[in-house]
């Protein structure tokens, strides 16, 4: 028996045994809690044979971070990307651009939540690395994506990352979700002059100093994205 709180999101699971009465109906009988460990067995059972049908490869590259039930988490070291704006703000208008960027970490949920974090240095991130900010437009301070028009993939397996960091680089970028000041980027005159200046080259490499510090570490994101939960 499985019950559920639609409110708080709190579930709850019970095992029940099944006997026949005098008249060969079936019967509940009472009923005691899964422990974690049965739950995590029918679950592994139950995604073993979904993933088979599916052909998946086991194989883990290692961009991936973190892999749970319809739910994944990768990495992408720093370096140059294009991008492409469609803004009615004349700072930046339309504008396209190749630019240099912070290694960033993404993640798809079971739920469908689609977010993105940046990370300081070239190297994997740990469970311990510090999240900051995603400096994007589109992007919420939680560090979910505004999916729009974008087209993704029906999935999250390690096979589907490069269609998922193509539909992220491969729009549009129209405005910011962020607005209070110094909260999207720490830059002299906002998100909108940042991107100005860095499509204009003013930048050789991603200026760290821009980005914006956040409380978590790539352990909370990982615990909320494997719980289809998001920061």
């Amino acid at each position: 028996m499985l019950y559920g709180n639609s409110t708080t999101g709190a579930s709850f699971a019970t095992a029940h045994g099944v006997a026949l009465n005098d008249q060969n109906i079936p019967a509940l009988l009472e009923g005691h809690p899964l422990t974690m460990q049965t739950i995590n067995g029918l679950v592994a059972a139950v995604a073993k044979g979904a993933e088979s049908k599916r052909n998946f490869n086991g194989y883990l590259p290692e961009n991936v971070l973190a892999v749970g039930i319809g739910s994944i988490i990768w990495w992408l070291p720093a370096e140059d990307r294009h991008v492409s704006f469609e803004c009615r703000e004349e700072i930046i208008g339309t504008a396209s651009g190749t630019t240099p960027h912070p290694s960033l970490v993404f993640g798809v949920a079971n739920n469908g939540d689609w977010s993105v974090f940046a990370v300081k240095g070239k190297v994997r991130p740990t469970p311990e690395t510090k999240l900051w900010q995603a400096p994007y437009f589109n992007v919420w301070s939680n560090g979910k994506i505004c999916r729009g028009t974008s087209k993704v993939p029906k999935g999250a397996t390690a096979q589907q990352i490069e269609g998922w960091n193509k539909a992220f680089f491969g729009s549009n970028f129209s405005h910011p979700n962020v607005h209070a000041p110094k909260k999207l980027v720490n830059y002299s005159g906002g998100s909108y002059q940042f991107w100005r200046d860095m499509l204009d080259g003013n930048h050789g490499r991603f200026p760290l100093r821009a980005l914006v510090e956040t409380p978590y570490t790539l352990n909370d994101f990982i615990t909320a994205n494997m719980n289809g939960g998001s920061l």
